[in-house]
């Protein structure tokens, strides 16, 4: 398999590319996973550059500049790149960089295999996408066929998703990853929960009603490497199989540290705080992965109840 990633520096994307890699080597295969590296062009003088090695190649996508030669004959092109959704307040020119940051990437990889002769285009387009993309629905039940929502987040997302779909008119696949609050011991929403909760500040948000929607970092690219072995197009909800409640989630999450979570943030507050980005925070989403599991793939931690004792060794 030879698959190209973007956004390879993150926490997902640098998890997705080892484990892609590790999967090659434990198949004696020779097969390549080559990572984009962003490059200006001031940085062509830059001897990092000028010798890349073979599983490395330089893109700008602020400029749409993309070898096209680097993607072709690739099973997949996988396409993480974003500004972070939480941890700050919204502002229009935010806004604007949430928007670039995720379609231009996705415009450049299009654009590029355009140019690429059909019988040399990769095979599939993976794609970021968010829960976010429903908005805030209660207590419905979620899977890939409910409809969108109308907040600024679930209007990205679906402009997001319909970026990568272009690359349909051209004979390729596309699949768009869903994904809900993602947990590994070194990234994602753990380090900075169990530093909340560890001094004793952890609490329920707003009600503590809202669905939340998890999975580990191990079964997210699982289930990447899955949806290539697979072929699975379109969106697919990257969660695990059960949501939890906000305060279920604080009552688990606080037991396997053994602290106590008594207290609660009020809506008011975090809407005080973070404004139209507390949405993050208080939608519902009752997300389920029926995608994956129709195509019979198996999680390894199911539900939070799961995930907590697998990142907290309980």
């Amino acid at each position: 398999m030879k698959a190209v990633i973007a956004g390879a520096s993150g926490f997902i994307g640098s998890a997705l590319s080892e484990h892609l890699r590790d999967l090659q080597d434990d198949k004696g295969g020779a097969d390549t996973v080559v990572n984009l590296v962003r490059m200006t062009p001031g940085d062509r003088s830059n001897p990092v550059f000028r010798d890349l090695s073979p599983v490395r190649a330089p893109w700008n996508p602020n400029e749409g500049v993309l070898d096209p030669s680097v993607i072709a004959d690739c099973d997949a092109v996988i396409v993480l790149n974003g500004a972070p959704i939480i941890g700050r307040r919204w502002t229009n020119t935010y806004k604007r960089r949430l928007i670039a940051s995720r379609l231009d990437p996705v415009r450049t990889v299009v654009q590029a295999i355009a140019k690429l002769p059909e019988a040399e285009r990769p095979r599939r387009l993976i794609t970021g996408s968010a829960v976010g993309y429903y908005g805030s629905r209660s207590d419905e039940l979620l899977t890939e066929d409910a409809a969108p929502g109308s907040d600024f987040l679930a209007k990205l997302c679906g402009r997001w998703e319909a970026e990568g779909e272009r690359v349909t008119a051209y004979g390729v696949a596309h699949t768009a990853l869903r994904t809900g609050l993602v947990f590994g011991e070194d990234g994602g929403m753990y380090p900075l929960l169990a530093t909340v909760f560890k001094a004793g500040l952890g609490g329920r948000l707003g009600s503590g009603a809202q669905w939340m929607p998890t999975i580990t970092i191990r079964d997210y690219v699982r289930a990447v490497a899955h949806i290539i072995d697979h072929e699975i197009s379109g969106p697919v909800n990257m969660v695990a199989s059960e949501p939890i409640r906000n305060r279920d989630f604080t009552r688990i999450f606080a037991a396997h540290l053994h602290k106590p979570a008594v207290a609660a943030v009020p809506e008011c507050a975090i809407r005080a705080v973070l404004g139209e980005a507390s949405a993050v925070a208080l939608s519902s989403q009752r997300c389920i992965p029926e995608k994956l599991h129709d195509s019979g793939f198996v999680f390894e931690s199911p539900d939070f109840e799961a995930i907590a004792a697998e990142l907290l060794h309980a």
